[in-house]
């Protein structure tokens, strides 16, 4: 089974807002508030429910940063794979800690974040949001609709890209010149 989840990257002029992780997986790990989509929900609302519910505040999403997929534990098999969803953005009102989610948080430099025990979809999206590559970064493994339809065995595009929230580009087939 396919777990997809969904990370904000809340920055504020040169700062970036980081939680630290309450978790068995990554105890003390820093990351941005995100987590697991419900069934059939949306990345975008997923991720503002996430926020709200891990630090109080609203998120207003200025960008999608990208997807990161990776293996967990060692085992490749696509029942193990994660796709993660970034997202860039601000957030309104004021912030508190869900301490079910996070023992605490702090707003940190990037050059300073970039020294902490960061989530490892944390390091890619802080990376994209700050050093903006004109190369797409890929630390993990990614896999487009296409691999991850031969992997699963579905038949139509779309079972794949409405799963993974991942659109397909518009292409243009030119017969000629």
């Amino acid at each position: 089974m396919q777990h997809d989840f969904v990370e904000a990257i809340i920055r504020e002029k040169d700062k970036v807002f980081l939680i630290q992780r309450v978790s068995k997986k990554f105890p003390d790990y820093w990351a941005g508030p995100g987590g697991k989509l419900n069934p059939k929900e949306k990345s975008e609302k997923a991720v503002k429910r996430e926020v709200k519910e891990e630090i109080g505040a609203d998120f207003q999403i200025a960008k999608t940063l990208g997807f990161c997929g990776f293996f967990k534990k060692d085992e490749k098999s696509v029942k193990n794979q994660e796709i993660h969803a970034g997202f860039e953005g601000n957030i309104q009102g004021n912030i508190k800690l869900n301490k079910k989610e996070a023992k605490a948080y702090k707003w940190f430099t990037y050059e300073q974040a970039q020294n902490l025990k960061l989530m490892p979809s944390t390091t890619y999206f802080l990376k994209i949001s700050y050093e903006k590559p004109k190369v797409p970064v890929f630390p993990f493994k990614v896999r487009k609709p296409e691999e991850m339809q031969k992997l699963k065995g579905l038949q139509k595009k779309e079972e794949i890209t409405s799963k993974t929230n991942i659109k397909e580009p518009k292409t243009r087939i030119t017969k000629g010149f």
